[in-house]
């Protein structure tokens, strides 16, 4: 169940446009343009077109998850997601609350890998350590169960939109 401030975005997400998506994201995670290009590897001078509100240059679609991994949130996701807000039904499949749900399961994982970095950074695995990462992987596999069986469905009704 979400929070009224998570229902609140998602609604404020339907009405703002990519680049006001791209700055939420960004000043939620408090980093700079040169921070997030080092945590992902690329040039500083191409992040900063992405956040650039006057440079109609976005993220291409295969550095959209490790850019909201590095941001350490999901809007960007759910901003796409709510931008097809209504729009998707498939023979009863929700594709919207499965793309978002998608995005959940990408956003464990993300932070279950900073836990394992976070974790051995000293060369060292502690007892806790190793509880918390096991924890983050239990409920990184609760909610892939239902993401998986939901893409089994779309795919056994032919991933016809209606």
């Amino acid at each position: 169940m979400k929070n009224g401030d998570e229902q609140r975005m998602e609604v404020a997400l339907q009405h703002v446009s990519a680049g006001q998506a791209l700055s939420l994201a960004k000043d939620k995670s408090g980093l700079t343009n040169e921070e997030i290009a080092a945590a992902l590897g690329l040039n500083a001078a191409v992040v900063q077109r992405w956040f650039n509100p006057h440079d109609a240059y976005w993220p291409s679609l295969p550095n959209i998850p490790a850019l909201c991994r590095t941001l350490g949130n999901c809007i960007i996701a759910d901003w796409l997601a709510a931008q097809l807000q209504d729009q998707l039904e498939c023979d009863g499949i929700n594709v919207n609350g499965l793309a978002l749900a998608v995005a959940s399961v990408a956003d464990r994982m993300g932070r279950v890998a900073g836990a394992v970095v976070e974790s051995v950074s000293d060369g060292d695995l502690t007892p806790a350590e190793a509880s918390r990462i096991a924890g983050k992987i239990e409920a990184l596999e609760r909610s892939i169960k239902p993401v998986k069986d939901g893409i089994s469905a779309l795919v056994r009704a032919g991933g016809r939109g209606q």
